[in-house]
C-alpha cells in the first residue's frame, strides 16, 4: 500500500476517534473484527453529523447493489444490509477503506455502530499491523 493512501486511512481512523471519544463508549467485537460502540436513538443526527465528515459515502439495502467490490465484499462479510441499516465508507475507490455498520436495533431505542479498516490487496502482516494502530486509537 503507497504511504499517501496509508496516510489518508490513519487521518480518517484519527478523526473518527477524536469527534466520537467523548460520545461513544468503544468495546472490541471480536465477532466482526470491528471497534463497536451502542447508543441512544436520541443522538442519531448528532452521531451521523460526526460521521459524515469523515465517511463520506453511504449505502442502504438498494444503493449497495451498485457499490464498488470492496464495499460489497464488506456488506457480505456481515451477512447484507437489513431494511434501515446503512454502511458508510470513506473513498470506496481506494485499495483501502474505512467503513461504519449502521445498524439500528429493532427495538427502536438504540443504534449500534461498528467501524474497522478493510482491504483484500494488504497482506497478514500489514493487516495487524492496520488493525493495531485502528485498535489503539479507539482504546480497545
Amino acid at each position: 500500500m503507497n504511504n499517501l493512501l496509508q496516510e489518508n486511512i490513519n487521518n480518517i481512523s484519527k478523526q473518527l476517534s477524536e469527534d466520537l471519544k467523548n460520545i461513544l463508549k468503544w468495546k472490541w467485537d471480536s465477532r466482526f473484527e470491528t471497534v463497536l460502540s451502542e447508543f441512544p436513538v436520541g443522538s442519531k443526527e448528532n452521531i451521523l453529523n460526526l460521521l459524515n465528515k469523515s465517511l463520506t459515502t453511504a449505502y442502504d439495502q438498494s444503493s449497495i447493489k451498485k457499490a464498488p467490490v470492496l464495499v460489497k465484499d464488506i456488506d457480505e462479510a456481515f451477512g447484507g444490509l437489513a431494511k434501515g441499516q446503512l454502511l458508510f465508507t470513506s473513498d470506496p475507490n481506494q485499495d483501502i477503506l474505512i467503513f461504519c455498520a449502521w445498524w439500528p436495533w429493532g427495538n427502536g431505542i438504540n443504534i449500534s455502530v461498528r467501524f474497522s479498516p478493510f482491504s483484500t490487496k494488504l497482506s497478514d502482516s500489514q493487516n495487524k499491523e492496520t488493525m493495531d494502530k485502528f485498535r489503539a486509537l479507539f482504546g480497545v
